[in-house]
């Protein structure tokens, strides 16, 4: 599952993989007057949202959110904490999923990348830059949220604002 050179890679993707949920929600409502209503956003962005589950010796372990970073590479992203603690993963959308593999991981960035068999249908998320955001920037978070052992999972939006534009860890 890791390695040194999978969180070199991760580490190089993981400022700006942790501010794509608010940076491409700030880019697609353009704040103010002319902004995407939330139900634009899900039905523009919803298709390439995912639900992630974990899963070990048939029993599923833990539910999350993906989003497809990369179709043509059928590349997923999700947190590592979904999928620390299992063997067996697979995204999908409400009742219908896939197998996938993990194929990069981060523990300390809590990132890690799946691969899925097809991505081909499913638009990769369009990344943006942390300078377009400012503070109060309103945004939409999209996600299958909390823990939930059933097929029939909901796709979730909620919305918000940017409360802090650029943060730093203090060591």
């Amino acid at each position: 599952k890791g390695g040194w050179t999978t969180t070199k890679v991760l580490a190089g993707l993981a400022v700006p993989l942790i501010i794509v949920v608010a940076v491409l929600a700030v880019l697609l409502t353009q704040g103010g007057s002319g902004s995407l209503s939330d139900q634009a956003i899900v039905n523009k962005w919803g298709k390439s949202t995912l639900q992630v589950k974990t899963s070990s010796g048939g029993t599923l372990l833990e539910t999350g959110t993906g989003w497809v970073y990369d179709s043509g590479n059928k590349l997923v992203v999700t947190n590592f904490h979904v999928i620390d603690s299992g063997n067996q993963y697979t995204v999908g959308q409400g009742v219908g999923s896939e197998s996938a593999n993990v194929v990069a991981a981060a523990p300390c960035d809590d990132l890690a990348l799946l691969k899925v068999p097809d991505l081909t249908a499913l638009p990769a998320v369009t990344l943006g830059s942390q300078a377009n955001l400012h503070l109060g920037d309103r945004l939409v978070a999209l996600g299958y949220a909390g823990l939930n052992f059933t097929n029939q999972v909901p796709l979730q939006a909620t919305d918000g604002v940017v409360s802090v534009v650029r943060t730093a860890d203090q060591l």
